[in-house]
């Protein structure tokens, strides 16, 4: 890299990346708990009350 390009870097436009990277990394953590947490827990509470099919004795 020469001196020019180095000069032309911005490093406020590299913290604005890393705050939205933060953020969306927030919302995805966010959204992955709320799955594992709500949807997922409401299956298993299904499928515990769920019938399940009798053995094979054969």
């Amino acid at each position: 890299m020469d001196i020019a390009t180095l000069q032309a870097l911005k490093p406020s436009e590299f913290e604005e990346a890393a705050d939205g990277y933060r953020a969306t990394s927030e919302m995805a953590s966010t959204a992955k708990d709320k799955v594992e947490n709500q949807i997922a827990a409401g299956v298993r509470n299904q499928l515990k009350g769920a019938r399940r099919p009798p053995r094979w004795t054969g």
